[in-house]
């Protein structure tokens, strides 16, 4: 662990290795099949989606690569290498390592999805990240597609609903957003000033999404992190996985009232919450999903850095506690 030089180097050249084999051509031909159903000159969505993601002690997610509108067959392949290759991140080889995980027992597979190209996009949680409350679900919400909030690059709209109304709204200055091009790939673009405050969801929207919200918690039978989108007065879900940070509720076997307190369990982050001295949303206990503040973050890691803490500043993502 101590010699990051030589583990970026082997990971590195891990994934050279892995982007130069070609796909097996029995997958290369499936994959190849199903695009010319779905349109090979469509827009797609070429995702990462790794075993060990969101588990109870640990969180994996984030570490691995996505990529968006990438169009045509050869380009579609070639970001499926892409993704596989990306599990040997020297990120990814560093917290495994960290953490005692085996590298050859944790495996990746690649989604290949129909880009949406949305007017706003976001995160939904069936229950409240921050407080853990059951019966209140929380909506972040943005202009365009969703990396902007998911690379912290914006701040986002944050919705509270509670008995089937809206209980409260943070509104956050919206400066920038990602869109999509025409030929493939992502852009930055600058957001009006007249619109940078408007809610990026009006509230009969914001209820509409939490039934949505309520029906999919519902049919996976506990609590929700749901990627959404919304275009043309559509929604769309694009992904939804377990809350592995909320507290677990022992089974009571009597009608009583009971209150449990957690204390210290493993992904909270109130130590680096507390350090950095701003808030943050706890998604996948790691401090870079989510952060508003990332610049300010980054700059109080540099300290921990001087004081020998951790290695490098990126490393301030990756901490559990």
């Amino acid at each position: 662990m101590e010699d990051r030089d030589k583990i970026s180097e082997l990971s590195g050249e891990i994934r050279r290795v892995i982007e130069g084999v070609a796909i097996p051509e029995d997958i290369s031909e499936e994959i190849t099949s199903y695009l010319s159903r779905l349109g090979e000159q469509n827009a797609y969505a070429v995702r990462s989606s790794a075993t060990a993601e969101d588990l109870p002690t640990a969180s994996f997610a984030g570490q691995q690569d996505t990529y968006l509108n990438i169009i045509g067959k050869e380009a579609i392949l070639k970001h499926i290498s892409k993704c596989w290759a990306s599990l040997f991140t020297e990120r990814a080889v560093t917290y495994r390592l960290q953490n005692g995980f085996d590298h050859r027992k944790v495996y990746l597979a690649v989604v290949v999805q129909k880009m949406v190209f949305p007017q706003a996009a976001g995160i939904m949680f069936t229950a409240d990240p921050v407080t853990s409350n059951r019966k209140v679900l929380s909506i972040d919400a943005g202009f365009g597609l969703g990396e902007a909030l998911v690379s912290g690059l914006v701040n986002a709209d944050i919705y509270k609903v509670g008995n089937g109304k809206v209980i409260d709204k943070q509104l956050a200055t919206k400066k920038l957003a990602i869109y999509a091009l025409k030929d493939g790939g992502t852009k930055e673009q600058e957001i009006a000033p007249e619109q940078q405050n408007r809610q990026a969801l009006s509230d009969e929207r914001i209820l509409s999404l939490t039934l949505l919200g309520r029906k999919i918690e519902e049919h996976f039978g506990c609590p929700q992190d749901i990627e959404w989108c919304l275009a043309d007065d559509r929604f769309y879900i694009v992904q939804s996985r377990p809350i592995t940070t909320l507290y677990p509720i022992p089974e009571a076997n009597d009608q009583e009232n009971h209150v449990y307190v957690s204390v210290g369990h493993q992904q909270m982050i109130d130590l680096i919450r507390n350090f950095a001295g701003y808030r943050e949303y706890p998604k996948y206990g790691m401090i870079n999903r989510y952060f508003v503040y990332k610049q300010a973050l980054l700059k109080e890691a540099e300290q921990l850095v001087q004081a020998g803490v951790i290695c490098e500043k990126e490393d301030i993502y990756y901490l559990t506690f």
